[in-house]
């Protein structure tokens, strides 16, 4: 059983590794080096110090979503315990691989408020799934002023064709998710019946219960968002929090040389959230080549001046996490940085 495991961590950072060697290859394919160095040393930085601005309110929109999405046992917690957590969270989530940071905001408030590990990190899954909405949202806008955006976009033609086709796609591919869940919503007895069932037949004994209870505090967190009263401002949170992110990646674009409508920025974010999702420690690899790709692709940007600008953009991002997270590690203690039993909460998921 240790072996397994073991071979199984092994397997498990020799993908990451290989992810971060694929990323950081087609991102570096045809670099001048000295040039795109040239450029993060002698850019004149004026606007990217907005993302410095920007980034303690989107962490506060962020955990005041996360405590309205948890429902009655959200309006038990203080907002501040919630918003050290999500902090702490992205700050292991920078640092860390696999996505560690996410188990950790649960284990992190978990531990705080007494409330059930499992059922935070359901409520972080759901998370996830309302940030994919508000990028949906952000899509259709695009989509709907797609005329006016490639004015100043310029894309090549095969961009141009994955944006609209990539907006159509993305749209439906949401609202049958949508709809998915709300099934699962109305037939919520049935499915938790199912779901053990279906645990019980293919999984080996020591991983049923925690599988088992992982979809039962999914479900008990979807009927916390279902039934949510403040399900009109969890929504515009999510909107604000995008929002956010876009304007600050706009305006800190401007010291590139990239000065376009907000609407066309959104292809770009929507490339970074691809490129944020792939599980490399602080999104390395990832980020960078999408954002090239999208910034060379989408805005026809020299490919030197896109590596330098997603570069110092991808170290801004890190370094305000990190800073801001410096107080509310000294708040929690240092039982936080105990990434083991984070690692272990992720096993037992799985």
């Amino acid at each position: 059983m240790i072996f397994l495991l073991t071979m199984k961590r092994i397997i498990n950072t020799l993908i990451i590794l290989a992810l971060v060697v694929f990323f950081l290859y087609l991102f570096a394919k045809n670099l001048d080096i000295e040039k795109a160095k040239y450029y993060v040393i002698h850019t004149r930085l004026r606007f990217l110090f907005f993302i410095f601005l920007v980034y303690p309110f989107i962490y506060y929109f962020r955990s005041l979503r996360w405590r309205q999405i948890m429902g009655k046992e959200g309006e038990r917690m203080k907002l501040i315990d919630v918003y050290s957590s999500n902090i702490l969270g992205f700050a292991i989530n920078y640092t860390i691989p696999a996505r560690i940071g996410e188990f950790a905001r649960a284990a992190i408030l978990g531990k705080k408020t007494g409330v059930s590990t499992m059922f935070i990190f359901s409520t972080v899954l759901i998370e996830r799934i309302l940030d994919l909405g508000a990028m949906v949202f952000f899509a259709g806008i695009f989509y709907i002023f797609k005329g006016y955006a490639f004015k100043d976009m310029n894309p090549t033609e095969s961009s141009m064709q994955f944006l609209l086709k990539g907006s159509v796609i993305a749209f439906i591919s949401f609202v049958v998710l949508m709809l998915a869940l709300f099934l699962i919503y109305l037939l919520k007895r049935k499915v938790v019946i199912l779901w053990e069932k279906l645990c019980n037949k293919i999984l080996p004994k020591k991983m049923r219960n925690g599988a088992i209870e992982i979809g039962d505090r999914f479900i008990e967190g979807l009927i916390s968002l279902f039934e949510n009263e403040r399900k009109i401002a969890i929504f515009v949170n999510s909107l604000i929090i995008w929002f956010l992110i876009s304007t600050g990646y706009w305006i800190a674009l401007f010291d590139f040389g990239l000065k376009v409508s907000f609407v066309a920025i959104i292809p770009y974010i929507v490339a970074l959230l691809i490129g944020a999702s792939i599980p490399t420690p602080g999104m390395v690899g990832g980020f960078e080549a999408l954002s090239q790709m999208a910034l060379t692709g989408f805005y026809r940007m020299n490919k030197n001046i896109a590596a330098a600008a997603t570069i110092l953009m991808h170290l801004s991002l890190i370094m305000v996490t990190l800073m801001l997270s410096i107080p509310f590690l000294i708040r929690e203690g240092k039982w936080v940085l105990d990434i083991s039993k984070y690692k272990k909460m992720k096993e037992e998921i799985k």
